[in-house]
């Protein structure tokens, strides 16, 4: 008797959960392509609010960006112009080569005050993550951070953020090379 209830109980779960199932997935599909969809239209407006003044591939000779990345692709420009904060811009260059080895050079750009401190970093936050992570001399604040893996430089320059990302295996290795670079874009960028 316990057994044939089990089976009883057993056979009406499954037909209710397949009746769930057929109504639940399509709409579970109408929501993922609406995300989707809406997704693709920002990225639209982002990139037409393009303010085109920073060329983040240009930043930069091939024999800079050799000191921290060898034998790198020459760099495919990731992202410039708008960003998801009105009135910001964002840029992106990022170089890699065939051992999987990547370094991004990111560039945000606030029109005023107000916006430059949505996009600043907290580096009190970044002080308590990384064991490594100490002040450096460029723009008006700057700090370089990380591992033996990936090592990041942080520039704040007027309503400007300039971030740099190594990542490869000899990244703590690089830290003056990456000193150098910041050097040069936050003299290059007005």
């Amino acid at each position: 008797m316990i057994i044939l209830q089990y089976v009883t109980i057993s056979s009406w779960m499954n037909k209710k959960f397949e009746l769930f199932i057929s109504n639940i997935f399509p709409l579970c599909i109408l929501i993922a392509g609406l995300f989707l969809f809406t997704s693709q239209i920002d990225s639209v407006v982002a990139q037409d609010n393009n303010s085109g003044k920073i060329f983040p591939c240009k930043l930069l000779t091939s024999e800079q960006v050799n000191t921290v990345l060898p034998d790198n692709d020459g760099g495919y420009l990731a992202h410039s112009g708008g960003s998801l904060i009105k009135d910001v811009d964002s840029y992106q260059c990022t170089y890699s080569n065939d051992k999987w080895e990547m370094f991004s050079v990111y560039v945000t750009v606030a029109p005023n005050k107000n916006l430059f401190f949505k996009i600043k970093h907290d580096v009190s936050v970044l002080k308590m993550l990384y064991k490594n992570f100490h002040k450096i001399k460029v723009g008006d604040k700057a700090w370089i951070y990380g591992d033996s893996e990936s090592t990041e430089v942080l520039v704040e320059k007027g309503y400007k953020i300039i971030h740099l990302k190594l990542n490869s295996a000899n990244a703590g290795k690089k830290e003056k090379s990456l000193i150098n670079i910041a050097s040069v874009i936050a003299h290059k960028i007005k």
